[in-house]
């Protein structure tokens, strides 16, 4: 009989009070590249929007991202990345609270395949206004905040961190 996978919390390098959820069975993202992945993403994301107060870096710094190999069924009202609404589905990542994020890993274990970039803007979105939880609908109407902008600069980062085999 073998063993059940045990899960971890580990700390992000670089970012004091960041953390990922290893559920046990490997296959995941290191912490390192995770890392390199949030600062990429961070630069980009000054770069482009700016930010003011730190809000975003703040934000980042204290992420919790639970990591898994499945795809989650939602049985709920939620919306596609170009802001139709839906009433079920499967997704890849959850921005589930202002600090916490559930990302599915693919089965090439890399970063750029995941939705941990995605679930990143939602999260600074979510930090530069609460009011707007983070644009669930994404470029859809019903909440203000994510832009083509936000699309683009996922594909962006994205790219970039394909490029350092990430």
């Amino acid at each position: 009989m073998g063993c059940a996978p045990t899960s971890q919390l580990i700390q992000i390098p670089r970012f004091s009070a960041a953390w990922q959820i290893d559920p046990g069975y490997g296959d995941i993202p290191s912490v390192k590249e995770v890392s390199q992945t949030m600062i990429v993403f961070y630069v980009h994301w000054e770069k482009t929007f700016g930010d003011r107060n730190k809000k975003v870096k703040k934000a980042l710094n204290g992420l919790m991202i639970e990591w898994s190999n499945k795809r989650r069924l939602v049985k709920a009202q939620g919306w596609t990345t170009d802001g139709r609404k839906i009433n079920k589905g499967y997704i890849n990542g959850a921005t589930l609270a202002p600090g916490y994020i559930w990302v599915r890993v693919r089965g090439d274990k890399k970063v750029s395949s995941s939705s941990l970039v995605h679930e990143m803007v939602h999260v600074s979105l979510w930090a530069v206004d609460p009011h707007g939880r983070g644009d669930a609908d994404h470029e859809g109407s019903m909440y203000y905040g994510w832009t083509r902008k936000h699309t683009e600069l996922i594909k962006k980062v994205n790219n970039a961190l394909k490029q350092i085999g990430l």
